[in-house]
């Protein structure tokens, strides 16, 4: 839809075309930083199976917290509190593994240090197909998961909703190898997701993977040293193909689908996805220019990945980190 300006210039009213969006966040203690132009119109799900994090609201057309574990089964279940209280997890961490992996890479010790896991506590286990139905989610526009290795115990939760083609775009955490026991990694994601309908987008590597504030020491004492590396893990983006789309406002659906992916930087896949449904090319163009990302921590945080090396972008993290913390 466009609309007329007062100075007489046109803009689009994408706000009509969308409508609003609906989110779940499962892992939310980080927050929801993702697509930041849309929060106003985003009725936010927010997930954690730690019962004793705080909810984050932030600026969202409405906010709803649950306190338990998005899983593929329901009933009470076990969660292993981390050093590091989001790395808490399911799943019990894998010394073993980590050690083979990472035990000579500089700040495994730290890293080590911050997965290691505390004390247990008793959690309620729900899936996803029912709470979103208990919630009347008919569709989840945009499914961020960021569980510690069970991701895809909650995706395979949730077949009902990805077999009728209700979940849009999906930002999950993935890793290539694994630290806890019986960690899911990307390759059964990916191949959860593809077949169900998803396209792969993007993998958002960790380039601040390990990053020691006090110690590089590693994790084995001996004389040798492994160069950092990362890859561990990161987040991974997929989107519903249109094809697989089961409902009946598909022009919503791809709609929401690009100005999600655009938001988030995709621009090429989102003017794909416009034009492969007869959107006019104008027209996409102009919904893209009005949702494109507007958040200039967000460009700049882009910027600094794409231009910089992993160590230098360590660095330049490091220094701000320092720089903004209390004195």
């Amino acid at each position: 839809m466009i609309v007329s300006e007062a100075d007489g210039s046109e803009a689009v009213n994408w706000q009509a075309l969308t409508g609003e969006f609906y989110c779940v966040d499962a892992g939310s203690r980080g927050g929801f930083a993702d697509v930041p132009l849309l929060h106003p119109w985003v009725h936010m799900y927010s997930v954690d199976a730690d019962a004793t994090v705080e909810p984050r609201p932030q600026n969202f057309a409405s906010f709803r917290h649950f306190p338990l574990a998005l899983h593929s089964s329901e009933g009470e279940i076990e969660l292993f509190v981390a050093a590091r209280p989001g790395m808490s997890s399911l799943l019990e961490f894998d010394e073993a593994a980590f050690t083979r992996h990472f035990g000579l890479m500089p700040g495994s010790e730290t890293w080590k240090h911050a997965l290691t896991q505390t004390h247990g506590q008793k959690t309620r286990a729900q899936t996803a197909d029912n709470l979103f139905r208990s919630q009347g989610l008919e569709r989840v526009d945009f499914f961020k998961l960021d569980t510690q290795g069970t991701e895809l115990e909650i995706l395979k939760g949730a077949r009902e909703h990805l077999s009728a083609g209700r979940i849009s775009v999906i930002k999950t955490e993935v890793s290539f190898l694994p630290v806890y026991r019986n960690q899911c990694t990307f390759s059964d994601i990916d191949q959860f997701l593809k077949e169900h309908g998803f396209v792969f987008v993007d993998c958002v590597f960790y380039p601040d993977g390990v990053h020691p504030h006090s110690s590089s020491k590693a994790v084995q004492g001996v004389h040798l040293e492994e160069q950092i590396r990362f890859s561990a893990g990161g987040d991974a983006v997929y989107a519903l193909h249109p094809g697989s789309y089961t409902g009946s406002d598909r022009a919503g659906f791809t709609i929401r689908s690009a100005v999600l992916l655009n938001q988030m930087g995709y621009v090429s896949l989102a003017f794909d996805l416009l034009k492969d449904s007869a959107y006019p090319v104008d027209s996409a163009e102009s919904l893209l220019r009005a949702t494109a990302m507007t958040d200039n921590r967000t460009r700049l945080k882009q910027a600094l990945k794409n231009h910089l090396s992993p160590w230098a972008y360590r660095k330049v993290r490091q220094l701000s980190r320092s720089l903004s913390s209390p004195k």
